[in-house]
C-alpha cells in the first residue's frame, strides 16, 4: 500500500514509514488506537517515537493549548429558530485562521473573514465527499453540495 500524508500534516517521518508502522500495529493487535499507537512509540527506537513530545512539561502544555482550543469549538449559541421551530444552533466563535477565532457576527460582517469561512466550508465539504464518495446513502447530499460549488 502507498501511504501519503493530508495536506494538513506536518511530520518528520514520511507517510509511507507511518502508514506501515500503522499497518504492525494493527496486525499485531487486531485494531489501532491512540492508546496502541502511544503505547508502541513509548520505546526510543519505536518508528514512530519522534513524532510525539515526550517532555512532560511541555507535552501537558500542549495537551491544555488542545482543551482551550476544544472549548473555543464547543461553545454554541441559539441565532433563532429552523422552520420546524427547534433551536438554531451554531458555533460562536469561528477559526479565520489557525487557531484565532472570531465571533461569528464580526466575521459576518468582514468581507474577508467571511470569504475565508467560506472557503474553509467548501475544503469540509470537499474533504467530508472524498472520505464518503463511495456511500450511495450520500448521493442526494453529494448533489446539493456540488450545486453550492458552482455557485460559488
Amino acid at each position: 500500500m502507498i501511504y501519503k500524508w493530508n495536506s494538513l500534516s506536518k511530520r518528520t517521518i514520511t507517510a509511507q514509514v507511518a502508514g506501515e508502522e500503522l499497518d504492525r500495529i494493527y496486525q499485531k493487535h487486531g485494531i489501532v488506537n491512540s492508546m496502541l499507537v502511544l503505547d508502541e512509540s513509548r520505546n526510543e527506537g519505536a518508528v514512530l517515537h519522534g513524532e510525539f513530545e515526550w517532555d512532560d512539561a511541555i507535552a501537558a502544555e500542549q495537551f491544555r493549548l488542545s482543551q482551550a482550543s476544544g472549548i473555543i469549538r464547543a461553545v454554541v449559541t441559539v441565532a433563532g429558530t429552523n422552520e420546524d421551530n427547534t433551536p438554531l444552533i451554531i458555533r460562536a466563535y469561528e477559526s479565520v485562521d489557525v487557531n484565532n477565532y472570531q465571533p461569528l457576527h464580526v466575521i459576518a460582517s468582514n468581507d474577508r473573514y467571511m470569504a475565508e469561512l467560506l472557503r474553509q466550508a467548501m475544503a469540509d465539504a470537499n474533504a467530508f465527499q472524498k472520505k464518503y464518495k463511495d456511500l450511495n446513502q450520500f448521493v442526494a447530499v453529494f448533489a446539493e453540495m456540488n450545486k453550492l460549488k458552482e455557485e460559488s
